[in-house]
C-alpha cells in the first residue's frame, strides 16, 4: 500500500512485542528479533519504502532499566541496547535511516543526555524524534533542541514529530490546524505522524468506524492537495488562536489557503496574486464530536462532519 501511494514507513521494531507496554525480556532476544525484521525488509523489494528504523519508543516511559522510566525491572542499561541495536541494524542495512529516541514529549533533560551518549559512541540517529501533544510549545522546542545540538557540537538533525495529537484532538480540524502550521514553519521538521488512538481502518480517527470522512479528513485531504511551493503566513508568528498555512503551484496558476480554529468571523487577507480576475473556492469542514474514550474501547464518532463549498468570480479594480 505504501509503496502503491508514494509513501514512506516507520519500521517501529518494538511493536514486535504483543503487549503494551512492551514485554521484552532480555537484550539477545531482542537483538535477535531485531536481526530477523530487519532481514526480512532487506529482502522484502520494498526497502525503499522505509523511511526509518525506530529502535525503540518512549523509552522514557517504557524502559524498565537503566536510562529508562525510573523504574529497574532488570532490562538493563537502555544506552547500552541503544548502541547494539543501532550496530545490529546497519550492520544488515548500511545505508537506511535510524530514527529516535522517540520521547514520549519534549523532554530537554533525558535528550540531551541520550545525544551525548549518541554521540560519544557514534550511533546518533539520523533524525531525532519526539512525540507532541499540543501545538503551541512546539516552536520553542525545537528552537530549543536545535541550540542544544549546537551546545553538543552535533550537526544538525533533521526532527519527525512521529506521534502528535491528543485524543480529542484529532478529528478537530480548528485543532488540527495549529500542528500543521507549526510544523512547516519550522524547517527542520522531515516529518510528522498522526498518533494512533483509536480503531484500525480509521486512519488515525481521520475516518468513523463506518469509513465516513469526518472534519479531521477534510483538513488532511486539502493539505494533502498541496503542492509547489508553501508561502508565508502571518498566522505563525503569533501562534494564536488563528492558525494557517498557504501554497502556490506556479504550473497550475493555483492558490490554496487552509485557515481555522478561531470562533467568529475573521478577515483573511491574500496578496501577491497576478491577473485581473480570480475564481475562487471556499469550503468549510466543522469538528466531529467524540464521546470519552473509556479504558480500551475506542469512542463512536457521533456524525461525520459536512463539507461546505462555495464558488465565485472575483475581479481587482482597475
Amino acid at each position: 500500500m505504501a509503496h502503491k501511494v508514494g509513501a514512506k514507513v516507520i519500521v517501529r521494531l518494538p511493536d514486535i512485542y504483543p503487549k503494551w507496554p512492551y514485554n521484552y525480556s532480555n537484550e539477545q532476544d531482542w537483538l535477535n528479533r531485531v536481526t530477523k525484521m530487519v532481514t526480512q525488509v532487506k529482502n522484502s523489494g520494498n526497502a525503499d519504502d522505509v523511511y526509518a528504523f525506530e529502535l525503540w519508543n518512549e523509552p522514557n516511559g517504557t524502559w524498565q532499566g537503566v536510562n529508562g522510566n525510573g523504574h529497574d525491572s532488570g532490562w538493563g542499561d537502555f544506552y547500552q541496547v541503544w548502541r547494539d541495536t543501532y550496530h545490529t541494524v546497519k550492520s544488515i542495512m548500511p545505508d537506511t535511516k535510524i530514527v529516535g529516541p522517540s520521547l514520549n514529549s519534549w523532554q530537554p533533560n533525558y535528550m540531551k543526555g541520550f545525544l551525548t551518549m549518541a554521540r560519544d559512541s557514534n550511533t546518533l540517529p539520523d533524525i531525532v524524534s519526539w512525540h507532541q501533544w499540543g501545538a503551541a510549545a512546539f516552536p520553542k522546542q525545537a528552537a530549543d533542541f536545535e541550540a542544544m545540538e549546537d551546545s553538543l557540537g552535533i550537526k544538525q538533525r533533521p526532527i519527525s514529530i512521529n506521534e502528535y495529537g491528543e485524543q480529542q484532538e484529532l478529528a478537530v480540524p480548528g485543532q488540527m490546524i495549529h500542528y500543521i502550521q507549526n510544523f512547516e514553519n519550522v524547517p527542520t521538521v522531515d516529518s510528522a505522524d498522526l498518533a494512533f488512538w483509536y480503531n484500525y481502518g480509521r486512519m488515525d480517527n481521520l475516518l468513523t468506524d463506518k469509513q465516513q470522512q469526518n472534519g479531521g479528513y477534510w483538513l488532511y485531504k486539502w493539505y494533502g492537495d498541496m503542492s509547489g511551493q508553501m508561502d508565508k503566513t502571518s498566522t505563525f508568528a503569533s501562534n494564536g488562536t488563528l492558525a494557517s498555512v498557504a501554497n502556490t503551484n506556479k504550473n497550475s496558476g493555483r492558490t490554496s489557503v487552509i485557515f481555522g480554529g478561531v470562533n467568529g468571523d475573521t478577515t483573511v487577507h491574500v496578496t501577491g496574486l497576478s491577473g485581473k480576475s480570480a475564481n475562487v473556492t471556499l469550503s468549510a469542514t466543522l469538528g466531529t464530536v467524540l464521546t470519552p474514550r473509556l479504558k480500551r474501547r475506542p469512542p463512536l464518532v457521533r456524525e461525520p462532519s459536512p463539507l461546505r463549498t462555495v464558488k465565485f468570480l472575483f475581479r481587482s479594480r482597475a
